[in-house]
């Protein structure tokens, strides 16, 4: 009995260590996947940003496009210009990580503390003046607090105090300017400053300062009290600000008064002097350092630094980016996922669209429109002299561009050029739309042959057969006359005729099946497809768009 109750409690373990690494499966590879999906999306978006820059930059520098991966990073890689910018780079990061290294060593961190918040308490003390002026004795208080603060700060007792803390205020303006300054300067100016400032650190009587600054300190509460029992208290809050501005003082002069040791010199000396090892550096590469000072590279020097061989590639399945150029519709980069399988599935919409019957109406009657077309510029050009047939010919032109604007003849504009386009598209983005406007006019085209209507292609049809026939009166009153319109008002009558024809019982079903193929089809573009990973979970897979055009639009900011 012992022995199955051990076999059983066995099996129990088992199965709950089974549940619990189902539940952290459960609970970590959803967040794995969406993280694997965010990595492959700003990925493969960089990826074609870089690649979109990289093809405009080397057609900046050599006047022509290729296709050469190699060509294009070597070239790139080698351009001198460049080069020299992200040198520059380099040397504003060598300086400002100097003068942070220098800037936050103990004894001019502590320093500054002090000189920095003095610096406050008698500027927001000056900021309030309008407030204290209401109140005399607050006012006058405030005043003779303020002019000594000034006094300790002017350096009239201690030379040394005040020598470094200008220095100090001088650096952390260059530090926060930096890019005010050529690399030269800034590294002139911050060996200047920092070696003033070390030789002084050691020689500052901080406890001399110190005696001056407790009861000044105390004195200066006291007036923050005494703010604090008027009216001002609603109006200012300088008490609040000051209180900690003199907390932050204390603790820079208890700093030196209890834990300063000369070794802590040490740090600050060799900081400044690795400042003057930056600014020898400099001059050696004095070309390059006489350039004012740049954090970052520009947004499109950035991509083209990091262009490599794997920039080319979808970092998913490592389909190589589709690129063009051409004149008219410039540079475009964009993602192939899923290219061949929408594409595939869009060409059997696409044949099935071309069968339906009013298709070959349609295009008879835009056939005739073609001809018609090509045919009035020949009067035209017979009877330029002749006023009335100018005004006519106009107004034929006219109502034949009214064509594209009748409902029914744009859907199948529309799915025409659907056909046309798609067998032909490497563009997943150009393929898309395609699906997009077609699946549009198959809605035109379900309502049309639906209710029998089809709307003001009657009356622009109408009106174009009207102007035909008053064109043709007008021609047999001209002696000599060749020309005849009569052939193409019977055609484009009988085109009609032939595109009404088509009963709604023989095209309807097949429609709803095409319009559903094509809407599952442009959820499939939009959205993409799931695979399966990891057994039971689903991974999307997704085109990531296309950047493109002279200004280099990216198609999902749009």
């Amino acid at each position: 009995m012992a022995s199955q109750d051990g076999k059983g409690s066995i099996i129990l373990k088992f199965f709950i260590v089974l549940l619990v690494v189902a539940l952290i499966i459960v609970i970590i590879l959803p967040g794995r996947i969406w993280q694997e999906e965010e990595m492959v999306k700003s990925t493969s978006r960089g990826n074609m940003a870089t690649l979109y820059e990289s093809y405009r930059y080397f057609h900046i520098l050599t006047g022509f496009y290729t296709d050469d991966e190699r060509e294009i990073i070597a070239t790139i890689q080698n351009d001198s210009a460049l080069i020299k910018r992200q040198m520059v780079v380099n040397h504003t990061d060598r300086i400002k990580n100097a003068l942070e290294t220098y800037l936050n060593s103990i004894p001019v961190k502590n320093l500054y503390q002090i000189s920095f918040n003095l610096k406050n308490i008698e500027n927001d003390l000056e900021a309030n003046k309008r407030f204290f002026r209401t109140i005399d004795e607050i006012n006058q208080e405030a005043e003779q607090v303020k002019q000594e603060i000034s006094v300790l700060r002017s350096g009239m007792n201690f030379e040394n105090y005040h020598l470094a803390a200008v220095d100090l205020d001088s650096l952390m303006q260059l530090r926060r300017d930096l890019t005010d300054y050529s690399l030269q300067s800034a590294g002139r100016l911050a060996v200047a400053f920092s070696e003033d400032i070390t030789d002084n650190l050691p020689l500052i009587n901080f406890s001399g300062i110190n005696q001056i600054w407790k009861p000044m300190s105390n004195r200066i509460s006291d007036l923050m009290t005494a703010i604090n029992k008027t009216k001002l208290k609603n109006l200012t809050s300088v008490s609040d600000r000051v209180a900690d501005f003199q907390r932050d003082a204390d603790n820079g002069f208890s700093y030196f008064l209890k834990s300063y040791k000369s070794t802590d010199l040490n740090s600050t000396t060799a900081a400044s002097e690795d400042l003057l090892n930056v600014y020898k550096e400099f001059l050696t590469d004095f070309i390059i350092t006489e350039q004012y000072a740049q954090y970052n590279l520009s947004e499109n020097d950035s991509l083209l630094i990091n262009i490599s061989e794997t920039s080319f590639y979808t970092p998913d399945n490592k389909m190589r980016y589709i690129i063009s150029y051409d004149d008219s519709s410039g540079l475009r980069v964009e993602d192939p996922t899923l290219l061949g399988e929408l594409k595939s599935k869009a060409v059997n919409e696409a044949d099935r669209i071309s069968q339906l019957p009013f298709m070959p109406a349609f295009e008879n009657y835009q056939k005739k429109i073609e001809e018609l077309k090509e045919y009035y510029p020949q009067i035209k050009a017979k009877y330029r002299r002749n006023i009335d047939v100018m005004i006519k010919t106009k107004e034929v032109e006219f109502v034949i561009g009214e064509l594209p604007n009748c409902a029914v003849y744009d859907a199948y504009l529309k799915e025409k050029s659907y056909i046309q386009v798609v067998p032909e598209s490497d563009s997943y983005s150009e393929i898309k739309d395609h699906i997009e406007f077609a699946l549009i006019s198959l809605g035109s085209f379900k309502q049309v042959y639906s209710d029998n209507f089809f709307g003001n292609l009657d009356s622009v049809h109408i009106e174009l057969i009207e102007q035909l026939n008053s064109f043709d009166e007008m021609l047999s009153k001209v002696r000599r006359n060749t020309f005849s319109l009569e052939p193409f008002v019977e055609s484009l009558n009988s085109a009609l005729a032939q595109i009404k024809s088509v009963s709604k019982e023989s095209i309807l079903p097949e429609l709803q099946q095409i319009d559903e193929n094509m809407k599952s089809l442009y959820l499939f573009a939009s959205e993409g497809e799931e695979k399966t990973v990891y057994g039971v979970f689903k991974k999307r897979i997704v085109n990531y768009g296309k950047i493109y055009g002279a200004m280099g639009d990216m198609s999902w900011e749009e």
